[in-house]
C-alpha cells in the first residue's frame, strides 16, 4: 500500500467520523420535533437521516478490505457486521413506530438506542484515522 493510499484511506475515515458527527447533531434536532410533536418537519429529517446512514454503511464495507490490509495493520477495528446489524434493527424500530405514529417512542429511538450507536461509530473511526496518520 502506498502512502497515497494511506493518505486516501485517512481522508475517508476523516470524512465518516465528520459525517457522523454531524447526524448526530440531526438526531438530537429530530429527538426535539418530535418530542415537540413538529412530525412534519421531523419525518422529513428521518428520510435525510435514513439516507445518511446509507452512505455511512456503504462507506464502512466498502472500507473493511483496504482497512484490513495495511500494513501495519491498525489496531483499531472498523464498526463490524454486527454494529451493521445492530444500526439496521434500530432503523427498523423507527419505521415501525413511525408508521404507528408512536413519535414519544421515535424520539426515544433517535435519543437512546441511534445516538449512542452512532457515538460509538464516530469513536471508532477517530481511532483509527489517527492510527493510519501515525
Amino acid at each position: 500500500m502506498t502512502q497515497v493510499d494511506r493518505t486516501i484511506i485517512e481522508q475517508c475515515l476523516d470524512d465518516g467520523a465528520q459525517g457522523v458527527e454531524q447526524m448526530i447533531g440531526d438526531v438530537k434536532g429530530l429527538t426535539a420535533l418530535f418530542r415537540d410533536h413538529d412530525t412534519g418537519a421531523g419525518n422529513y429529517g428521518l428520510v435525510r437521516l435514513a439516507h445518511n446512514l446509507k452512505a455511512l454503511i456503504v462507506l464502512v464495507q466498502t472500507l473493511r478490505e483496504p482497512v484490513a490490509s495495511m500494513q501495519p495493520p491498525l489496531q483499531a477495528p472498523l464498526p463490524s457486521e454486527a454494529d451493521v446489524e445492530t444500526l439496521g434493527s434500530w432503523l427498523e424500530s423507527l419505521v415501525a413506530a413511525q408508521a404507528g405514529q408512536d413519535w414519544l417512542t421515535v424520539a426515544d429511538v433517535l435519543e437512546y438506542d441511534l445516538e449512542p450507536t452512532l457515538r460509538a461509530w464516530m469513536e471508532q473511526l477517530q481511532v483509527l484515522r489517527r492510527q493510519c496518520a501515525a
